[in-house]
Protein backbone atom coordinates (compact mmCIF):
# COMPACT_ATOMS: atom_id res chain seq x y z
CA UNK A 1 0.00 0.00 0.00
CA UNK A 2 1.46 3.34 -0.98
CA UNK A 3 1.77 6.48 1.27
CA UNK A 4 -0.91 8.05 -0.81
CA UNK A 5 -3.50 5.42 -0.95
CA UNK A 6 -6.49 3.65 0.84
CA UNK A 7 -6.73 -0.10 2.37
CA UNK A 8 -10.10 -1.87 3.48
CA UNK A 9 -8.51 -5.13 5.34
CA UNK A 10 -9.92 -7.45 7.86
CA UNK A 11 -8.24 -9.46 10.74
CA UNK A 12 -7.73 -9.33 14.44
CA UNK A 13 -7.85 -5.93 15.90
CA UNK A 14 -6.59 -5.73 19.74
CA UNK A 15 -7.57 -3.35 22.79
CA UNK A 16 -5.70 -1.82 25.30
CA UNK A 17 -2.61 -4.35 25.88
CA UNK A 18 -3.54 -6.83 23.01
CA UNK A 19 -4.76 -9.62 25.32
CA UNK A 20 -8.56 -9.65 23.76
CA UNK A 21 -9.28 -9.21 19.88
CA UNK A 22 -11.80 -8.52 17.73
CA UNK A 23 -12.10 -9.83 14.18
CA UNK A 24 -12.79 -6.78 12.81
CA UNK A 25 -13.11 -5.08 9.36
CA UNK A 26 -10.20 -1.33 9.26
CA UNK A 27 -9.67 1.31 7.29
CA UNK A 28 -5.71 1.90 6.86
CA UNK A 29 -4.32 5.12 5.72
CA UNK A 30 -2.70 8.78 6.47
CA UNK A 31 -1.01 6.78 9.38
CA UNK A 32 -4.55 5.98 11.17
CA UNK A 33 -7.14 3.35 11.70
CA UNK A 34 -10.41 3.36 11.18
CA UNK A 35 -12.31 0.30 12.75
CA UNK A 36 -15.69 -0.17 11.18
CA UNK A 37 -17.34 -3.67 11.69
CA UNK A 38 -16.96 -6.39 14.36
CA UNK A 39 -17.70 -9.75 14.42
CA UNK A 40 -17.37 -10.40 18.03
CA UNK A 41 -17.71 -7.01 20.00
CA UNK A 42 -19.31 -9.04 22.91
CA UNK A 43 -17.16 -11.60 23.16
CA UNK A 44 -13.61 -10.31 22.66
CA UNK A 45 -11.32 -13.25 22.06
CA UNK A 46 -8.06 -14.27 23.90
CA UNK A 47 -4.85 -14.63 22.69
CA UNK A 48 -4.39 -17.86 20.17
CA UNK A 49 -7.42 -17.55 18.93
CA UNK A 50 -7.93 -18.77 15.37
CA UNK A 51 -9.98 -18.05 12.05
CA UNK A 52 -10.92 -20.61 10.07
CA UNK A 53 -12.78 -20.46 7.21
CA UNK A 54 -15.27 -23.44 6.07
CA UNK A 55 -17.67 -25.06 3.77
CA UNK A 56 -20.42 -26.13 6.49
CA UNK A 57 -20.35 -23.06 8.96
CA UNK A 58 -18.34 -20.06 6.99
CA UNK A 59 -16.29 -18.21 9.01
CA UNK A 60 -15.88 -19.85 12.74
CA UNK A 61 -13.71 -18.00 15.75
CA UNK A 62 -12.09 -20.98 17.56
CA UNK A 63 -10.23 -19.87 21.23
CA UNK A 64 -7.06 -21.95 22.05
CA UNK A 65 -9.78 -25.20 23.78
CA UNK A 66 -11.11 -25.38 20.24
CA UNK A 67 -14.55 -24.10 21.62
CA UNK A 68 -16.14 -21.84 19.11
CA UNK A 69 -16.70 -17.95 19.95
CA UNK A 70 -18.33 -16.57 17.00
CA UNK A 71 -19.41 -17.78 13.55
CA UNK A 72 -21.29 -16.93 10.13
CA UNK A 73 -23.53 -20.19 10.42
CA UNK A 74 -23.91 -19.89 6.55
CA UNK A 75 -23.36 -23.18 4.83
CA UNK A 76 -22.30 -23.52 0.97
CA UNK A 77 -19.47 -21.42 0.96
CA UNK A 78 -16.65 -21.71 -1.33
CA UNK A 79 -14.78 -18.06 -1.10
CA UNK A 80 -14.10 -14.87 0.59
CA UNK A 81 -13.22 -11.19 -0.31
CA UNK A 82 -13.59 -7.89 1.44
CA UNK A 83 -14.98 -4.98 -1.53
CA UNK A 84 -13.27 -1.66 -1.54
CA UNK A 85 -16.55 -0.12 0.29
CA UNK A 86 -15.74 -2.29 3.67
CA UNK A 87 -18.20 -5.06 3.00
CA UNK A 88 -16.87 -8.81 4.56
CA UNK A 89 -18.90 -11.22 1.69
CA UNK A 90 -18.91 -15.12 1.77
CA UNK A 91 -19.78 -16.48 -1.61
CA UNK A 92 -20.86 -19.76 -2.70
CA UNK A 93 -19.81 -22.08 -6.05
CA UNK A 94 -21.17 -19.67 -8.52
CA UNK A 95 -19.88 -16.31 -6.39
CA UNK A 96 -23.05 -15.51 -5.21
CA UNK A 97 -22.71 -14.22 -1.51
CA UNK A 98 -24.24 -16.12 0.96
CA UNK A 99 -23.50 -13.92 3.95
CA UNK A 100 -21.83 -10.37 3.83
CA UNK A 101 -20.88 -8.08 6.65
CA UNK A 102 -23.23 -5.27 5.79
CA UNK A 103 -26.28 -7.06 6.74
CA UNK A 104 -24.76 -7.27 10.60
CA UNK A 105 -24.22 -3.86 10.95
CA UNK A 106 -22.52 -2.73 14.79
CA UNK A 107 -22.44 1.28 14.89
CA UNK A 108 -21.28 2.32 11.37
CA UNK A 109 -22.84 2.43 8.15
CA UNK A 110 -20.33 2.58 4.92
CA UNK A 111 -21.43 3.45 1.78
CA UNK A 112 -24.22 1.98 -0.38
CA UNK A 113 -24.75 0.10 3.28
CA UNK A 114 -28.81 -0.28 4.34
CA UNK A 115 -30.31 -0.31 7.95
CA UNK A 116 -33.72 -1.79 7.44
CA UNK A 117 -36.57 -2.28 9.82
CA UNK A 118 -35.48 -4.38 13.04
CA UNK A 119 -31.82 -3.83 12.85
CA UNK A 120 -29.49 -1.60 15.21
CA UNK A 121 -26.32 0.41 15.32
CA UNK A 122 -25.60 -0.15 18.96
CA UNK A 123 -22.35 1.75 20.68
CA UNK A 124 -19.68 -0.14 22.72
CA UNK A 125 -18.98 1.45 26.25
CA UNK A 126 -15.57 2.83 24.90
CA UNK A 127 -13.25 2.01 22.46
CA UNK A 128 -11.38 -0.25 25.65
CA UNK A 129 -14.41 -1.70 26.64
CA UNK A 130 -16.87 -3.19 23.56
CA UNK A 131 -19.50 -4.43 25.67
CA UNK A 132 -22.85 -2.84 24.52
CA UNK A 133 -23.40 1.13 25.73
CA UNK A 134 -26.83 3.05 26.17
CA UNK A 135 -27.19 4.52 22.77
CA UNK A 136 -28.63 2.86 19.86
CA UNK A 137 -30.10 4.04 16.16
CA UNK A 138 -33.06 2.08 14.28
CA UNK A 139 -35.36 2.54 11.61
CA UNK A 140 -39.32 1.64 12.35
CA UNK A 141 -42.04 2.59 9.66
CA UNK A 142 -43.73 4.80 12.35
CA UNK A 143 -40.98 7.08 13.28
CA UNK A 144 -38.36 6.83 10.86
CA UNK A 145 -34.42 7.10 11.67
CA UNK A 146 -34.15 7.48 15.51
CA UNK A 147 -31.41 7.77 17.70
CA UNK A 148 -32.28 6.45 21.50
CA UNK A 149 -30.65 6.31 25.10
CA UNK A 150 -31.27 3.66 27.24
CA UNK A 151 -31.66 4.39 30.87
CA UNK A 152 -31.83 2.54 34.46
CA UNK A 153 -35.63 3.50 34.88
CA UNK A 154 -37.54 3.62 32.34
CA UNK A 155 -38.57 3.01 28.31
CA UNK A 156 -35.87 3.91 26.06
CA UNK A 157 -35.54 8.16 25.61
CA UNK A 158 -35.56 9.71 21.42
CA UNK A 159 -33.00 12.37 21.20
CA UNK A 160 -32.98 12.59 17.68
CA UNK A 161 -35.40 11.47 14.66
CA UNK A 162 -35.04 11.66 10.99
CA UNK A 163 -38.72 11.61 9.97
CA UNK A 164 -38.95 12.52 5.74
CA UNK A 165 -41.18 15.58 5.60
CA UNK A 166 -41.41 15.18 1.30
CA UNK A 167 -41.01 12.54 -1.09
CA UNK A 168 -37.45 13.71 -2.44
CA UNK A 169 -36.02 10.22 -3.42
CA UNK A 170 -37.69 6.92 -5.30
CA UNK A 171 -39.44 5.63 -2.55
CA UNK A 172 -40.29 1.83 -2.33
CA UNK A 173 -42.31 -0.59 -0.24
CA UNK A 174 -39.10 -1.10 1.96
CA UNK A 175 -38.13 0.66 5.27
CA UNK A 176 -34.58 1.83 5.37
CA UNK A 177 -31.60 3.87 5.91
CA UNK A 178 -29.17 4.12 3.34
CA UNK A 179 -25.66 6.40 3.83
CA UNK A 180 -24.79 6.99 0.35
CA UNK A 181 -22.71 9.35 -1.75
CA UNK A 182 -25.15 11.81 -1.65
CA UNK A 183 -26.22 11.71 2.32
CA UNK A 184 -28.38 9.53 4.25
CA UNK A 185 -31.50 7.92 2.42
CA UNK A 186 -34.07 7.69 4.56
CA UNK A 187 -37.00 5.66 2.93
CA UNK A 188 -40.70 5.09 4.87
CA UNK A 189 -41.99 2.83 1.79
CA UNK A 190 -44.37 5.91 1.00
CA UNK A 191 -41.63 8.75 1.00
CA UNK A 192 -38.36 9.03 1.00
CA UNK A 193 -35.72 12.13 1.79
CA UNK A 194 -32.04 12.51 1.74
CA UNK A 195 -30.33 14.40 4.12
CA UNK A 196 -26.80 15.70 4.69
CA UNK A 197 -26.31 15.38 1.06
CA UNK A 198 -24.71 19.08 0.97
CA UNK A 199 -21.98 18.17 3.44
CA UNK A 200 -21.10 14.71 2.01
CA UNK A 201 -17.19 14.09 0.19
CA UNK A 202 -17.26 11.71 -2.39
CA UNK A 203 -15.73 9.19 -1.62
CA UNK A 204 -12.71 7.66 -3.86
CA UNK A 205 -11.72 4.35 -3.53
CA UNK A 206 -7.66 5.24 -3.39
CA UNK A 207 -7.84 8.37 -1.39
CA UNK A 208 -11.36 8.72 0.48
CA UNK A 209 -13.80 6.77 2.09
CA UNK A 210 -17.02 8.35 4.08
CA UNK A 211 -18.62 6.77 6.54
CA UNK A 212 -21.70 7.30 9.45
CA UNK A 213 -20.67 6.49 12.76
CA UNK A 214 -22.76 6.44 16.13
CA UNK A 215 -20.44 6.81 18.54
CA UNK A 216 -19.90 6.23 22.42
CA UNK A 217 -21.32 8.55 23.69
CA UNK A 218 -24.32 8.48 21.51
CA UNK A 219 -22.80 11.28 18.38
CA UNK A 220 -23.88 10.30 15.22
CA UNK A 221 -21.07 11.95 12.95
CA UNK A 222 -20.28 11.56 9.28
CA UNK A 223 -16.59 10.85 8.65
CA UNK A 224 -14.24 10.43 6.33
CA UNK A 225 -10.75 8.40 6.01
CA UNK A 226 -8.32 10.02 3.69
CA UNK A 227 -5.09 8.73 2.95
CA UNK A 228 -3.61 11.98 3.96
CA UNK A 229 -5.29 13.06 7.16
CA UNK A 230 -7.01 9.70 8.41
CA UNK A 231 -9.52 10.18 9.85
CA UNK A 232 -11.41 13.39 10.13
CA UNK A 233 -15.14 14.27 11.46
CA UNK A 234 -17.06 15.96 8.24
CA UNK A 235 -20.54 16.86 10.14
CA UNK A 236 -21.76 15.64 13.93
CA UNK A 237 -26.01 15.22 12.70
CA UNK A 238 -27.08 15.67 16.01
CA UNK A 239 -25.35 19.04 16.75
CA UNK A 240 -25.74 20.70 13.75
CA UNK A 241 -29.53 20.07 13.42
CA UNK A 242 -30.36 20.67 17.02
CA UNK A 243 -27.25 21.62 19.23
CA UNK A 244 -25.36 20.11 20.96
CA UNK A 245 -26.92 20.18 24.19
CA UNK A 246 -29.41 17.80 22.64
CA UNK A 247 -27.15 14.89 23.38
CA UNK A 248 -29.12 13.27 26.34
CA UNK A 249 -25.75 13.07 28.96
CA UNK A 250 -23.89 16.31 27.29
CA UNK A 251 -24.40 17.85 30.76
CA UNK A 252 -25.52 15.69 33.35
CA UNK A 253 -28.36 14.68 35.28
CA UNK A 254 -30.43 17.56 35.82
CA UNK A 255 -27.42 19.57 33.72
CA UNK A 256 -27.87 22.66 32.48
CA UNK A 257 -25.00 23.17 29.94
CA UNK A 258 -24.26 26.70 30.33
CA UNK A 259 -25.10 26.85 34.62
CA UNK A 260 -23.35 23.67 35.94
CA UNK A 261 -26.60 22.98 37.91
CA UNK A 262 -26.89 19.88 39.52
CA UNK A 263 -29.48 18.54 42.43
CA UNK A 264 -28.74 19.00 45.93
CA UNK A 265 -31.35 16.98 47.91
CA UNK A 266 -32.31 13.05 46.62
CA UNK A 267 -35.90 12.37 45.76
CA UNK A 268 -37.20 9.97 48.53
CA UNK A 269 -39.97 7.76 48.02
CA UNK A 270 -40.06 6.78 51.82
CA UNK A 271 -41.54 10.30 53.31
CA UNK A 272 -44.83 11.52 52.24
CA UNK A 273 -44.97 13.14 49.07
CA UNK A 274 -45.87 16.86 51.17
CA UNK A 275 -42.08 17.32 50.99
CA UNK A 276 -42.18 17.57 47.38
CA UNK A 277 -42.70 20.96 44.86
CA UNK A 278 -42.21 21.61 41.85
CA UNK A 279 -40.01 24.33 40.50
CA UNK A 280 -40.22 26.07 37.04
CA UNK A 281 -37.33 26.74 35.03
CA UNK A 282 -37.72 29.30 32.11
CA UNK A 283 -36.72 28.92 28.76
CA UNK A 284 -35.52 25.12 29.20
CA UNK A 285 -37.12 22.09 27.92
CA UNK A 286 -36.21 17.99 27.91
CA UNK A 287 -34.53 15.98 24.77
CA UNK A 288 -37.00 13.64 24.68
CA UNK A 289 -40.02 16.20 23.98
CA UNK A 290 -39.00 15.53 20.14
CA UNK A 291 -41.04 12.25 21.11
CA UNK A 292 -44.42 12.99 20.80
CA UNK A 293 -45.53 9.15 21.56
CA UNK A 294 -43.33 9.37 25.15
CA UNK A 295 -45.82 11.69 26.32
CA UNK A 296 -48.55 10.36 28.59
CA UNK A 297 -51.95 10.17 26.25
CA UNK A 298 -54.50 10.75 28.51
CA UNK A 299 -52.84 14.50 29.91
CA UNK A 300 -53.44 17.32 27.69
CA UNK A 301 -53.39 20.02 30.66
CA UNK A 302 -51.02 21.62 31.84
CA UNK A 303 -51.99 21.32 35.62
CA UNK A 304 -53.32 18.19 35.40
CA UNK A 305 -49.03 17.09 34.29
CA UNK A 306 -48.07 18.75 37.58
CA UNK A 307 -50.11 17.19 39.48
CA UNK A 308 -49.56 13.91 38.15
CA UNK A 309 -45.80 14.49 38.69
CA UNK A 310 -46.35 15.61 42.19
CA UNK A 311 -48.78 11.98 42.77
CA UNK A 312 -46.01 9.83 41.45
CA UNK A 313 -43.21 9.45 43.86
CA UNK A 314 -40.99 8.07 40.94
CA UNK A 315 -41.33 11.09 38.39
CA UNK A 316 -38.59 13.55 38.56
CA UNK A 317 -39.95 16.59 36.45
CA UNK A 318 -42.94 17.63 34.13
CA UNK A 319 -42.35 18.75 31.00
CA UNK A 320 -45.00 20.39 29.26
CA UNK A 321 -44.72 21.16 25.23
CA UNK A 322 -47.78 23.01 23.16
CA UNK A 323 -48.49 25.15 20.51
CA UNK A 324 -51.47 27.48 21.14
CA UNK A 325 -52.92 26.74 24.99
CA UNK A 326 -51.83 25.07 27.82
CA UNK A 327 -55.09 22.77 27.70
CA UNK A 328 -54.24 20.99 24.61
CA UNK A 329 -50.05 20.09 25.00
CA UNK A 330 -48.18 17.15 25.61
CA UNK A 331 -47.29 15.64 29.03
CA UNK A 332 -43.89 14.19 29.56
CA UNK A 333 -43.25 13.18 33.23
CA UNK A 334 -39.52 10.72 32.99
CA UNK A 335 -37.87 9.14 35.91
CA UNK A 336 -34.66 9.64 34.73
CA UNK A 337 -33.59 13.59 34.11
CA UNK A 338 -30.38 13.90 32.16
CA UNK A 339 -29.51 16.93 30.17
CA UNK A 340 -31.76 19.68 29.99
CA UNK A 341 -31.47 22.11 27.22
CA UNK A 342 -33.02 25.41 25.64
CA UNK A 343 -36.74 25.61 24.14
CA UNK A 344 -35.50 26.60 20.76
CA UNK A 345 -35.91 23.42 18.82
CA UNK A 346 -35.60 24.61 14.69
CA UNK A 347 -38.49 23.67 12.83
CA UNK A 348 -41.09 23.82 15.26
CA UNK A 349 -43.94 26.10 16.74
CA UNK A 350 -44.31 24.33 20.40
CA UNK A 351 -43.53 25.98 23.32
CA UNK A 352 -42.42 24.67 26.23
CA UNK A 353 -42.69 24.79 30.16
CA UNK A 354 -40.81 23.11 32.70
CA UNK A 355 -41.35 22.00 36.50
CA UNK A 356 -38.38 20.02 38.57
CA UNK A 357 -39.21 18.55 41.65
CA UNK A 358 -37.62 19.21 44.57
CA UNK A 359 -37.46 17.70 47.88
CA UNK A 360 -37.38 19.89 50.95
CA UNK A 361 -35.29 17.96 53.65
CA UNK A 362 -36.27 17.28 56.89
CA UNK A 363 -34.94 19.14 58.97
CA UNK A 364 -36.38 22.44 57.18
CA UNK A 365 -40.20 23.17 58.94
CA UNK A 366 -42.54 24.65 56.37
CA UNK A 367 -46.11 24.89 56.24
CA UNK A 368 -47.28 22.40 53.87
CA UNK A 369 -50.63 22.10 51.70
CA UNK A 370 -52.83 19.29 52.06
CA UNK A 371 -53.54 18.61 49.15
CA UNK A 372 -51.30 19.20 45.60
CA UNK A 373 -51.70 22.93 44.62
CA UNK A 374 -53.26 23.81 41.22
CA UNK A 375 -49.88 25.61 40.87
CA UNK A 376 -47.09 23.89 42.28
CA UNK A 377 -44.27 25.79 41.36
CA UNK A 378 -41.96 26.59 44.04
CA UNK A 379 -41.89 30.86 44.27
CA UNK A 380 -38.98 32.86 45.78
CA UNK A 381 -41.17 34.71 48.46
CA UNK A 382 -41.60 31.10 49.73
CA UNK A 383 -37.80 30.10 50.15
CA UNK A 384 -37.38 33.37 52.03
CA UNK A 385 -39.73 32.24 54.76
CA UNK A 386 -38.17 29.32 54.82
CA UNK A 387 -34.60 30.34 54.83
CA UNK A 388 -35.83 32.18 58.55
CA UNK A 389 -36.84 29.01 59.86
CA UNK A 390 -33.49 26.86 60.53
CA UNK A 391 -30.28 27.78 60.23
CA UNK A 392 -29.03 23.98 59.23
CA UNK A 393 -31.66 23.81 56.25
CA UNK A 394 -30.74 27.44 55.04
CA UNK A 395 -27.65 26.67 53.22
CA UNK A 396 -29.26 24.13 51.14
CA UNK A 397 -32.05 26.62 50.42
CA UNK A 398 -30.09 29.42 49.82
CA UNK A 399 -28.37 27.73 46.74
CA UNK A 400 -31.51 26.93 45.41
CA UNK A 401 -32.49 30.46 45.51
CA UNK A 402 -29.51 31.68 44.21
CA UNK A 403 -30.23 28.94 41.52
CA UNK A 404 -33.41 30.66 40.89
CA UNK A 405 -31.97 34.22 40.34
CA UNK A 406 -29.18 32.77 38.68
CA UNK A 407 -31.52 31.38 35.77
CA UNK A 408 -33.80 34.65 35.75
CA UNK A 409 -30.40 36.48 34.96
CA UNK A 410 -29.80 34.39 32.40
CA UNK A 411 -33.13 33.37 30.56
CA UNK A 412 -31.93 35.81 27.89
CA UNK A 413 -28.85 34.04 27.02
CA UNK A 414 -28.83 31.26 24.45
CA UNK A 415 -27.91 28.08 26.57
CA UNK A 416 -24.46 26.66 25.06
Amino acid sequence: MSEKSLAVMCGFYCIDTCTYYSFSVVIAGGNDLSLVWSANRELPAPENTTLQLTREEGLILLNSDGIKIWSTNTSSVSGMNISSSGNLILFNDEGIPVWQSFDHPTDTLLVDQKLIEGQRLTVSYSQSNWSQGPYYATITSALGFAAYTEVDQGPPMMYYQLLPTQNMGSANESVFAEFSQVGLLVNMGTRAQWNYGEYNVIPSSDTVIVFLKLDSVGHLKIYQHDSDRGLVELLDMVGEDMGECQYPRSCGEYGLPSLGCSRITPLSCQQSFKRHQLLEIENVTFFNVIDLGAAFPDIKDINQCKLACLQNCSCGAAFFSYQNITDDGYCFLPVKILSIRESRFPRTDFAYRTYIKVQVPNDISFPVPEAAPHSPSVKNSNFTAIIAGSSAGAFVLLCIFCYINLLNSEQNKAVS
